[in-house]
Formats: structure tokens, C-alpha cells, sequence
């Protein structure tokens, strides 16, 4: 009896496979338009702004915005979850490293959080840092109707043991993880209902919903918010500014040199330094400028001139910065600064040509080149 029991077993599980493999999956791109917008405001504000209330998370920060249309009706479609990468087994929080101490800690938990609108329904909110990352934003069971729709849903990080948004000014926070983005991917997923062509009994197979007609799922933050990274949580807040000063140095008497030394092709005469000092509140690992080098004699091209004393005659230069080319009225990009040591560039003339001087006149020849400085960072001012 055992083995015909087996036997039996192994028959229907065959039939059913069958039955499956010629149901395939359906384009969903014509009955849903599914969009999401995600937030680069990550201020952390109180929960209640949002109207989101999670017991022991009083503040969130924004994620983004998914918003679900049905297209048409040519499909009978129960629930809508999500399928997320970078789920925690057993419900365990994302874990925030904070710049500064609040209520004496810097190393905060954080959930997801969804806040779901159906058409003209009360919003819901749901944790959603579940474990098996298949989340429901619409039980499995609910049946899809007009009244549904549309369906939008505001996803935020909810932070843990911090107070109020007042406690968490002026602080950035990061994900603890080093790699790949913090919040992962995310797919939608909604169930199709159909009868057995042969039996009649109900089948249900899972459809995944497209973002603007593609099946590749989406980053919640396609910013990397990971530890090491140059991105923080939290945005910037004015009071803890970064000031950089620029100067730049003569190392020649009174800026003076021989057109000898900087004739021909790669040959340079270090005429000064650039220096960058930083002040203020260390916050990031490094900070950045551009610079923009102007010509002093009204140049139209890349190169520098320099000006006889008393006549309208030139002598085209290259100008260098720490050994990298500089183009006239363009910006050049100084990343790296720190506040810990000296951020010092030389500055050099070079490439000038024989046959543009050979029957110059003899003379003082110059330029005033007139320096400007932007911040890379927006936390930035620079002097």
C-alpha cells in the first residue's frame, strides 16, 4: 500500500507541473502604471508631520513615493506586496551611525515604514522591516477594484531612541554597512486569478507589476548612504559650516622669472603656490572646489598671455596646476582637502613656444590672472 501511495504521490505532482508550465507569466504593462519617486530630502523630521505613528520611533527621515494606477481590467488581481533585496532575517532593525551623541549614544536602529493610501481610503501604516522581504502593502486576499486605486504609498525610515526631530539637528547619519546601497532593491508584486482550463478551480500566480514598463527592480535610495560614503542622512544643516581660504603664494621675487626656463614643449618655471585652508566643523572625510583661472589680457582660447610693458604684443603660456594643465576660463576640479594637513598645489608656466618669442620685443612682459573658487560641498563656504 506504501508504494502505490508513492507512486500516486509523484503522478499528480507531475499533472500539476505540467498544468503550470504552459500558464506563463502575463505582461503586466498594459493593465498597471506603477512609478516611484524617491526623496532627496532626507531631513529628519517628528513622525507626526507624516501623520506616521510607530510605537518607539518618533522620527523619520523620507524615502520615497510608489504610486500603483490600474490601466485596465483584462485580469482579475488580488493584494500587492513588495519583494525587497537587503531584508533582515527575524525582523532585525537597520543599524545608523550618527556624527554626534543623542540621548548618549551615536548607533541608532531603523525600520522601514510604509504609510499606504487605497483611492479615497484612511491611510494605513505598516512596519515593513520584516525578514522574508515579501511584504504585503495590500493583504493577498483583497480583490483589486476601481476603489483601489489610485494606490500610493510613502516610504520612510523610522529612527529609534531620539526623542524629537530638535535632537537629531545638525547630526549625519550613515548605514553601518560599507557596501552596495543600504535600503536594496524592491519589485511589486500583485496575485492573478484564473480558473483551471480543464477542472474549473481557482489559480493564483504572482505577476510582477513594472516600473514604467521595465521588470528591474528599483533602489528605495539610488544614493549611497553607507558608511564611508560621501552621503549622509539627515541633510545639512546651516549651523555646522565648513569655510575653505584660498591664497596663493609667490615662491620667485615679486613673481618674476626668466622666459628661458619655460620655452619649449613640457618646460616649466614654478612661479607661486595655491593654498587651501579649511575652518569650521570637520564633518566629512574630505571636501572639494573648483578653481577658475581667467586671463588677465582677454585671452579667447585655452592659453594664457603674457603683455609687454608697453606695447600690444603677447606670448601665449600654459599655465599648470600641481602638474595638471589649467584652461583658461575653465574650471578645475581640487578634491581631496582635509582638515588635517597643508592642501597645497604649485603653480607653474610652461610650453611656451621659440617661434612666438623670437622676434618679440625685448621687455617685461606680465598677466594678472584673476582666480575663482566654488564649493564642491553645500556645506561650504569659501573666502
Amino acid at each position: 500500500m506504501s508504494v502505490l501511495r508513492c507512486r500516486y504521490y509523484l503522478l499528480v505532482l507531475f499533472i500539476a507541473f505540467c498544468i503550470l508550465s504552459f500558464l506563463p507569466a502575463q505582461d503586466m504593462s498594459t493593465e498597471f502604471l506603477v512609478t516611484y519617486q524617491e526623496s532627496f530630502d532626507t531631513t529628519i523630521r517628528n513622525g507626526s508631520d507624516f501623520q506616521v505613528s510607530i510605537p518607539g520611533y518618533a522620527v523619520v527621515c523620507e524615502v520615497g513615493t510608489l504610486q500603483v494606477l490600474r490601466l485596465n481590467t483584462n485580469y482579475t488581481m488580488y493584494g500587492l506586496r513588495l519583494d525587497r533585496s537587503n531584508h533582515w532575517g527575524n525582523g532585525s532593525e537597520y543599524r545608523l551611525d550618527s556624527s554626534k551623541e543623542i540621548n548618549w549614544q551615536k548607533h541608532f536602529g531603523a525600520r522601514l515604514v510604509a504609510k499606504i493610501t487605497c483611492g479615497n481610503k484612511s491611510p494605513v501604516v505598516k512596519s515593513i522591516n520584516w525578514g522574508t522581504g515579501k511584504d504585503p502593502l495590500v493583504e493577498s486576499n483583497h480583490l483589486l477594484d476601481a476603489s483601489d486605486f489610485p494606490i500610493v504609498v510613502d516610504f520612510f525610515l523610522a529612527i529609534n531612541n531620539i526623542d524629537n526631530a530638535a535632537q537629531a539637528e545638525g547630526a549625519r547619519f550613515q548605514f553601518q554597512g560599507v557596501g552596495g546601497h543600504n535600503l536594496g532593491n524592491f519589485q511589486i508584486i500583485s496575485r492573478r486569478h484564473t480558473l483551471h482550463p480543464q477542472w474549473g478551480y481557482d489559480l493564483y500566480f504572482e505577476e510582477v507589476l513594472p516600473f514604467d514598463s521595465s521588470d528591474t527592480a528599483l533602489p528605495f535610495y539610488s544614493i549611497n548612504y553607507n558608511k564611508k560614503s560621501e552621503h549622509y542622512l539627515n541633510g545639512v544643516i546651516q549651523q555646522e559650516q565648513v569655510y575653505a581660504h584660498l591664497s596663493i603664494e609667490e615662491v620667485l621675487p615679486g613673481g618674476q622669472f626668466n622666459l628661458l626656463g619655460a620655452i619649449g614643449a613640457n618646460q616649466k618655471v614654478q612661479i607661486a603656490q595655491a593654498r587651501i585652508s579649511l575652518y569650521g566643523s570637520d564633518i566629512n572625510d574630505s571636501y572639494g572646489v573648483n578653481l577658475r583661472f581667467v586671463d588677465g589680457n582677454g585671452s579667447l582660447d585655452d592659453l594664457f598671455l603674457l603683455k609687454h610693458e608697453n606695447v600690444d604684443t603677447y606670448i601665449p603660456f600654459v599655465l599648470y596646476l600641481g602638474g595638471q594643465v589649467v584652461n583658461n576660463n575653465e574650471e578645475i576640479p581640487w578634491d581631496g582637502l582635509v582638515f588635517s594637513a597643508d592642501n597645497i598645489r604649485s603653480l607653474e608656466v610652461g610650453d611656451i613656444s621659440y617661434s612666438d618669442v623670437e622676434n618679440k620685443v625685448s621687455g617685461l612682459y606680465s598677466n594678472t590672472i584673476t582666480v575663482h573658487i566654488s564649493p564642491m560641498d553645500t556645506n561650504m563656504i569659501v573666502q
